[in-house]
Order: C-alpha cells, then structure tokens, then sequence
C-alpha cells in the first residue's frame, strides 16, 4: 500500500514537472521595460502636434486672405495653371507599422514621392508612395494604369487628407502635372 503512494507522489511530481518545463520563459527583466524601435517620446509628440498646429495657423490665416479670390472645386479633379489635379486613395496603410508612421510623421500637405516598384511580388505595376523616404503605402490597383500615366511626366504630389476615426486609416493623396 504504501508503494502505491510512493508511485502515485513519484508520477504527480513528474507531471507537474512536465507542466512547469513547457511554459514559456518569462521575458527576461531587461526586456521587460524596453522600448518598441518604433517608440516616439510623449515631448516629441507634443512638439510635432505644436508645429502643426502652428503650421495650420499659418495655412488657414492664408486662406482668410485669399478668400473670395479662389473658386471652391467641386470634385477632386480640376484643371489648374500648372496641369490636372486628382486625389487617389492610398492602400496598404493599416499595416501597424505604416498606421503608427502616418500618424506620429505625417501632415497634410506633406511632400510624397511615388514611385514605380518593378519587383513587386504583387504587381509589376505597383506604385509606391513615400514619405520622406519611408513607404507608407500604394496606389491602389485599379487607380494604378491612370497613375502611371501623370507621373512619367513631370508632377508633384502630397498627402491631401489623413482620417483616423480610432481604428480605421484613410489616406488620400493629390497629384498635379
């Protein structure tokens, strides 16, 4: 009888030791409080937030003084001095590290730089779009013939509205030739 203890204690020791030996090894204490690479201080954030704000102080203060001398475009195509300007759509920007990208470094009315992407596992027709050097995105697929078409000219392009509702990204960028 008491053999049968000593076998049932021997099995429930190497169970438990089983148990223990395949949980996962707790993160190291060094790793514990280490920043993501992707981590931007709250000051710097406040800082940024400030120049935009100020930078949209200026914009709008802008616009106040030109009232009345400019018409209101109706859709998001027109004809201007230089060309046509049209606004499309950028795909790819719910991506973690595009979304934090966006929201922590762009503006509107930020520069962008778009680019035929030749190897491209999806397309050989992709257009990248970056900011700054960084890619946040692409055309989308169905905007990407038209595309192609304004930039093997000369063109500008920018960002011309981010919307962030919480969850879901939108940006949409202006081109003009």
């Amino acid at each position: 009888m008491m053999l049968t203890y000593i076998i049932i204690g021997i099995v429930i020791l190497g169970l438990i030791f089983i148990i223990k030996s395949n949980k996962p090894n707790p993160k190291p204490k060094s790793e514990i409080n280490k920043k993501p690479n992707d981590y931007v201080p709250t000051s710097e954030l406040i800082s940024r937030t400030e120049e935009r704000i100020a930078s949209s102080k200026a914009l709008l203060a802008e616009i106040r003084a030109n009232e009345g001398n400019e018409t209101i475009l109706e859709n998001t195509e027109s004809e201007s001095e230089t060309g046509i300007y049209e606004e499309y759509e950028v795909t790819g920007v719910h991506i973690a590290s595009r979304k934090n990208y966006i929201l922590n470094y762009c503006t509107e009315y930020d520069e962008l730089e778009l680019k035929h992407e030749k190897n491209n596992k999806f397309s050989d027709r992709a257009i990248v779009v970056k900011h700054d050097g960084k890619k946040i995105g692409y055309i989308a697929e169905s905007d990407v013939e038209e595309v192609h078409g304004i930039i093997k000219n000369s063109f500008t392009s920018h960002i011309a509205e981010i919307e962030y509702d919480g969850s879901y990204l939108t940006v949409r960028i202006g081109l003009e030739n």
